[in-house]
């Protein structure tokens, strides 16, 4: 089946989005941390780091599935935690008093929702995923398998 260039550019964008994002938090978690309204403690560069990678894999997931199949659930999983990212990050912002931390928190979480929804919309334009095959052949199995009553 052809694909719109347009969506193909799109998600091109988002996994190598996903991966360059990943990869700066992964080694440049301070900066990183101050970009998005987090104090760069030790214990939030550490968070950082594991974002990063949690990130960096699910773009590099998504990139390689679009060439093998199953980019469905790469795209789900980066939507999901997109959205918990977002959550997490409005739950900071709320608690921060005010002024500019407060407010790069809520763009962070801002972006994040776009990511995560964005997520979902590419799960919706993904070709066909590991359990569409899985599917078709337990529908042959039961159109060519009698059932017997009482079992």
């Amino acid at each position: 089946m052809e694909q719109n260039p347009k969506l193909e550019t799109m998600k091109k964008f988002y996994q190598f989005g996903r991966i360059g994002v990943g990869a700066t938090a992964f080694f440049a978690p301070r900066s990183f941390a101050r970009a998005i309204g987090l104090s760069p403690t030790a214990d939030t560069v550490n968070l950082m780091r594991l974002y990063g990678s949690r990130d960096a894999v699910i773009g590099g997931g998504q990139l390689l599935a679009e060439e093998k199949g199953g980019a469905r659930q790469w795209y789900v999983a980066g939507g999901a935690v997109d959205l918990f990212d977002a959550l997490a990050l409005t739950s900071a912002a709320l608690r921060e008093g005010g002024g500019s931390m407060r407010r790069r928190l809520f763009i962070g979480a801002g972006t994040a929702l776009v990511f995560g929804m964005m997520g979902f919309f590419m799960a919706g334009t993904a070709e066909e995923t590991i359990w569409d095959d899985l599917d078709a052949e337990l529908a042959k199995l039961a159109e060519t398998t009698p059932i017997e009553p009482g079992r």
